[in-house]
């Protein structure tokens, strides 16, 4: 392996030090004509961009990003979040276009510049209001608050070059604020769900892809209620109101004591929308490393040298 020029730990520094200068994620607009859900920043930038789409969801989807991808995790832990019904992969930049074309196009995408990403940020949230959250398969109820995805992600150093070290965790706050007092603030109480923290790291070229699986089906609704073969036999004397079956149903406004848990990845990345017969939206993060070439030492030439060398001496 080669050793690192003493400057490229001076250009990361000073690098590092402008990408954290700004706290807060920005828009990213760039300057050729939009191409709409692909990246908006260069190689000039130290950091992560974020992309998020918004996909019409099919049977065909989880196919097509698994054949377009690759996991970055091991099995124990891609079967993990698995269970969560979560996925993180990996593809080559040049091919986010082809992959988006294959899967239709966006119904809507934003481009995010986040820089580099020390403390955890929320890359995804949705409001819960007493929902049933399936996690780890052990149903849990969150009361009114917020579930969100957070990440922390920088750029670190290897001995060849640099890569984009990404770590992201399910995280719920609650509304309900602690009581406060000597030794307790009034803050907003996190739970950090730490045993599906996440770390891979990213090379320059590459990107990762965070989304979850397809979710089940709804539930069919219950069959109408059946009349009488005869109608004309029923008196009022033989009517029971007890088993009139219209009875069952709740009245208007009335929540169900009874709900079916949600799976951690389908709260937070699947969208039910209110049209019938119509597929839910899939969200998917696109978490894309910024590192300068300046940052990524040349190819050793002596070694290229070296190859040549061989290959003819092969010949």
């Amino acid at each position: 392996m080669n050793a690192v020029p003493a400057t490229f730990f001076s250009l990361l520094m000073i690098a590092s030090l402008s990408a954290c200068s700004t706290p807060k994620s920005t828009p990213v607009e760039s300057k050729g004509p939009r191409v709409e859900g692909l990246p908006r920043t260069t190689a000039n930038r130290v950091g992560v961009e974020i992309l998020t789409w918004h996909l019409k969801d099919s049977d065909t989807l989880d196919s097509i990003l698994t054949a377009r991808t690759t996991p970055v995790l091991n099995d124990e832990e891609q079967i993990q979040l698995f269970t969560n019904a979560l996925t993180l992969s990996k593809i080559s930049e040049s091919e986010l276009g082809d992959l988006l074309g294959e899967v239709g196009g966006t119904n809507a995408a934003m481009s995010t510049w986040c820089g580099q990403i020390t403390d955890w940020r929320d890359i995804r949230d949705v409001r819960v209001s007493n929902a049933i959250i399936d996690i780890n398969n052990q149903p849990l109820l969150l009361n009114s608050g917020q579930l969100s995805m957070s990440a922390r992600a920088w750029v670190e150093p290897t001995v060849d070059a640099a890569q984009l070290r990404v770590e992201v965790v399910p995280r719920y706050t609650t509304d309900r604020k602690a009581t406060p007092s000597i030794l307790r603030s009034n803050k907003p109480e996190v739970h950090t769900f730490a045993d599906i923290v996440t770390t891979t790291d990213v090379d320059p070229g590459e990107v990762l892809i965070l989304t979850c699986t397809t979710p089940p089906a709804p539930p069919l609704p219950p069959p109408p209620p059946t009349k009488p073969k005869d109608e004309d036999a029923t008196t009022d004397e033989e009517f029971d109101p007890e088993d009139d079956p219209s009875l069952d149903v709740p009245a208007p406004r009335t929540r169900q004591t009874a709900a079916r848990p949600i799976d951690l990845g389908h709260a937070l990345f699947s969208i039910p929308l209110s049209i019938p017969g119509e597929p839910p939206e899939r969200v998917v993060l696109v978490l894309i490393p910024r590192i300068p070439t300046a940052l990524i030492p040349p190819p050793d030439p002596t070694q290229t040298t070296r190859a040549d060398r061989s290959s003819e001496a092969l010949r």
